[in-house]
């Protein structure tokens, strides 16, 4: 019997580390791919129950390309040794300081700074191709598949700064016996460890469809944001509110620290998806129903570009979402 306890808690701690290597390892960027293709599942579900004409669209500019897979492209194309794409690591975050706003913080960069560009400007580049007539089927391609990661990356905490760490990268925690960063603990390590029973079996799709599950049942009677009376640094700022206190805490147990924060993480991951949702039916018109973009709430989002705009100058020309060729050696 003790032999058989022995192999039992070996077993259950062989499969714990053995996740916290794999998602750590997912975890480079962004919510890592458990996160962002939940996100994006969640996204699909909601306009497949609308009936929202944005699928049309969607899968004509997709193409051969999935909806919840291309969630994570953004990231993948960073080591493409095709193509150049380095450009867009900067795309993925901001780098704002606490008490910052984003307005104000824009206007603090330098021109250098706001041409390189940041993932609130990246979305805004990214909207306008799309709702652009003239541009062509591949650049839209590109810019769906961006604007649905870049969503992502936005209601990730510590894809909000600090600037003077890289939002954590340069942390270092103690994790299950694992040195890791506490970037890497926001982007998968809550989740694997919180949800650690929704990962024990099935293939990454059923995982991801089990969270995505989850986390719809789990916040179906939650009153969630009028997303008509938002911005999209709203979304910005309300990654930053439980920022203070993930640095605070983050030499707790493992255990500890997800009781803490599991609940913030899975409203992050959840509200991504129903505001991806949101978008393309914003972005690609035609859907009426319950919580449906509204014209003022165009005007209000029309209104944030042109503010932006008018500090960091024209956005189709700063942020490039086409890929450059390989320089030689």
């Amino acid at each position: 019997m003790k032999i058989f306890k022995s192999v039992q808690l070996f077993s259950r701690h062989f499969i714990i580390a053995c996740a916290v290597l794999v998602f750590s390892a997912q975890a480079a960027y962004g919510w890592g791919l458990v996160g962002h293709h939940t996100s994006a599942q969640i996204a699909l579900d909601i306009l497949t129950n609308q009936k929202s004409p944005a699928l049309k669209q969607i899968k004509e500019i997709l193409k051969r390309d999935d909806f919840v897979l291309a969630s994570t492209w953004a990231d993948e194309i960073r080591g493409s040794t095709a193509v150049d794409w380095k450009k867009t690591i900067w795309y993925h975050f901001e780098k704002m300081n606490d008490n910052d706003k984003y307005l104000s913080y824009l206007k603090d960069q330098t021109q250098e700074i706001k041409a390189r560009g940041g993932v609130l400007t990246a979305i805004l580049a990214s909207e306008m191709v799309l709702r652009d007539k003239k541009a062509s089927s591949s650049d839209k391609n590109y810019a769906l598949k961006f604007i649905i990661h870049f969503i992502g990356d936005i209601h990730q905490p510590l894809h909000s700064g600090r600037a003077d760490d890289n939002g954590g990268n340069k942390i270092d925690v103690k994790w299950q016996g694992f040195d890791l960063s506490l970037h890497q603990i926001w982007d998968s390590q809550i989740i694997a460890f919180g949800h650690k029973n929704l990962f024990l079996q099935g293939v990454r799709s059923e995982q991801v469809k089990s969270y995505a599950n989850f986390l719809i049942e789990k916040f179906k009677d939650r009153v969630l944001p009028n997303e008509n009376k938002l911005k999209y640094d709203d979304w910005l700022n309300e990654s930053l509110a439980p920022r203070l206190d993930a640095y605070k805490y983050k030499d707790e147990e493992a255990s500890l620290y997800t009781a803490r924060f599991l609940d913030v993480v899975d409203q992050r991951v959840f509200l991504s998806g129903v505001r991806i949702a949101y978008t393309m039916n914003r972005i690609f018109p035609g859907y009426n129903g319950i919580a449906a973009p509204t014209a003022a709430a165009q005007v209000v989002s029309d209104n944030f570009l042109n503010q932006v705009v008018s500090i960091t100058g024209d956005l189709s020309q700063l942020i490039d979402l086409k890929p450059s060729p390989l320089k030689g050696p």
